[in-house]
């Protein structure tokens, strides 16, 4: 389900990473993309991260392939957490 960066305002959507953490995913594909959504039916996409060959032949292939919103948020710096000492 599309939604909208707090802060930018882009439209994303949220993507479940195979380790089961939650990830915004830009909602229109990119030339430059390196995750692969799974739909799952009624509930939230899954995502992958390819290797960059991997990629590639996903692109040559006509695949549309996605990026991380976090790295093409003018305002990422916003949301990184802060390290604990």
């Amino acid at each position: 389900m599309p939604t909208v960066c707090e802060t930018c305002k882009a439209p994303t959507r949220w993507a479940e990473t195979d380790s089961g953490n939650w990830m915004m995913v830009d909602l229109r594909p990119s030339e430059r993309g390196n995750l692969r959504l799974r739909e799952r039916g009624t509930e939230a996409p899954g995502v992958s991260r390819l290797g960059t060959s991997e990629a590639q032949r996903a692109r040559e292939a006509g695949e549309d392939l996605y990026i991380a919103h976090f790295a093409t948020c003018p305002d990422a710096a916003q949301h990184r957490r802060r390290r604990v000492r």
